[in-house]
């Protein structure tokens, strides 16, 4: 008996043409997704599975003429939580009693420091000390991570803080000689990049890339640390029983110019550093050095100056002589002495011993106008002496050339005032 050939109907051709359509929608997606578009999601899925941390470099030390340090650093961990792994609530509990034992807080705070943040990688803890790190990391806690850090310390305390200055939380210096030297103490920072799991932890044997960390350099100073600390003790007796606003001391080495302790109040101290609002004008002042951004007349020590500036134009010697009458008329200006004192017959030697006014104003009217302004010069009045130290103030002094200036100015510079 024959067989009937089957033909097709709607119910069969239908859904074989909607499941080719559909087949063929799907090579198509396939295609733009895995072809068209490869790079584009490759960069996707890179960026989901791979994190990166910036690890700093080892700052260099900060130290004094003979090798004691003064600023150093120490190896530290910052901690840091994956908010993705602590999205379940019971691992988030379970990671979160553990992690807040080692490092002394609440539980509850953490889930919540966690959850609040807009970061995958939330940043728990700053320079944790460096033993508490390594439990951190024994631990193997879900979703926790250490990175290597260091910290900033200074083994002297307070000592030098008006110009050792100190560092923001990029490690950078913002003042004093740790902003100075920052390019030199800072070194130079490495890159570490590593693939992650679902859970934001570290792949054990995940692509890894690592960019290891210049160190910085030491900075020497000239700096006496002994004589630093008699400095600022003598400063801060002497204020006190003034009862002075502040001051400052410097100790320099007459034969180099070294400056051996530089002492100055009221300034930056490093116990107070945590609770610093620099927002407020009044604290942003600590952070000037007085004995470097203060002017003051010198008065008569400028009278070792001019004398030297005479002696050197070959005006005088030591041992030349005028007679003193206590008081000396310029223009209409009556010049005395400190101590309203005559001291007669007197050499340039003891116009320096008796800091007579008359007798350096006498040099000065030898020198000239000009001579003086020279010797002025070059010995540095009106320019900065080019110190490690930021806002260095520039001398002020009145100069022939300057509108209203007379030889009244000339009289008074060559002892110490109208100069700064």
């Amino acid at each position: 008996m024959a067989q009937r050939k089957a033909t097709g109907t709607r119910r069969v051709w239908l859904p074989a043409a909607g499941f080719s359509a559909l087949a063929v929608a799907m090579c198509v997606r396939l295609f733009f997704l895995q072809v068209i578009n490869h790079d584009h999601y490759t960069a996707l899925a890179r960026e989901e599975q791979s994190a990166s941390t910036t690890q700093f470099a080892r700052r260099g030390s900060i130290l004094d003429r003979n090798g004691n340090a003064l600023a150093t650093s120490v190896d530290t961990w910052d901690i840091y939580v994956s908010s993705r792994a602590w999205k379940d609530p019971l691992k988030a509990d379970e990671a979160s009693r553990k992690l807040a034992t080692i490092l002394g807080m609440d539980p509850a705070e953490l889930r919540a420091q966690v959850a609040n943040s807009t970061s995958i990688d939330v940043r728990i803890l700053k320079d944790v000390d460096y033993s508490v790190g390594e439990e951190v990391l024994a631990q193997g806690i879900t979703g926790v991570v250490a990175h290597p850090n260091t910290d900033r310390v200074n083994p002297e305390g307070d000592l030098g803080a008006s110009f050792l200055g100190f560092i923001g939380a990029d490690n950078s210096g913002l003042a004093g000689l740790e902003s100075r030297y920052n390019e030199m103490l800072q070194g130079e920072v490495g890159r570490v990049v590593f693939e992650r799991d679902t859970t934001g932890d570290p792949i054990p044997y995940g692509h890894y890339i690592a960019e290891a960390p210049v160190p910085g350099s030491d900075v020497v100073l000239t700096v006496d640390r002994y004589l630093q600390q008699l400095a600022e003790k003598r400063l801060d007796e002497a204020i006190a029983k003034h009862k002075a606003k502040g001051g400052s001391i410097t100790i320099m080495d007459p034969n180099t110019g070294e400056i051996l302790a530089l002492a100055s109040r009221p300034g930056l101290k490093f116990s107070e550093l945590d609770n610093l609002d620099l927002s407020k004008e009044e604290n942003l002042a600590l952070l000037n050095n007085h004995a470097v951004t203060d002017l003051y007349e010198p008065g008569s020590v400028m009278k070792v100056v001019t004398a030297a500036a005479a002696i050197d134009a070959g005006v005088v010697t030591p041992d030349t002589g005028y007679v003193d009458t206590g008081e000396m008329v310029i223009y209409d200006a009556t010049i005395k002495n400190w101590n309203n004192l005559s001291y007669g017959y007197q050499t340039m030697t003891q116009v320096l011993i008796n800091s007579i006014n008359t007798g350096a104003i006498y040099m000065a009217n030898l020198l000239g106008k000009d001579r003086f302004l020279h010797y002025i010069d070059a010995f540095g009045f009106g320019q900065k002496s080019g110190i490690d130290l930021s806002g260095e103030a520039t001398g002020i002094m009145r100069r022939p050339d300057d509108e209203g200036w007379t030889v009244v100015d000339q009289a008074t510079q060559s002892f110490g005032q109208a100069i700064s």
